[in-house]
């Protein structure tokens, strides 16, 4: 059931690549927080990795779409998109 709600708020892109990680309501606003899935390791990055291997390297800024409901509050999403670098290099990846 939980799968019919996010679909109704949360585009198909981000249900595929994102989970959601906080739900924060306000009299006037819905708040949800999404993160890159972890296993969505850039290409660039696997082809850079000579066998140092691909580490987090936090995350990029989050940004933040103003989304629908179906409430008379605004729906904001925030996205946290993961920064992976290969191992000893100062390069960062991300998608």
């Amino acid at each position: 059931m939980e799968k019919y709600g996010l679909s109704m708020i949360l585009p198909k892109e981000i249900r595929e690549n994102f989970v959601l990680v906080d739900v924060k309501e306000t009299e006037t606003e819905w708040i949800l927080t999404v993160e890159e899935k972890k296993d969505l390791i850039p290409e660039a990055a696997k082809q850079r990795d000579f066998g140092q291997g691909i580490v987090l390297n936090g995350y990029r800024d989050t940004l933040e779409l103003i989304g629908s409901n179906l409430t008379n509050k605004l729906c904001y999403i925030r996205l946290k998109r993961r920064r992976w670098k290969v191992r000893g290099t100062a390069e960062f990846f991300t998608q």
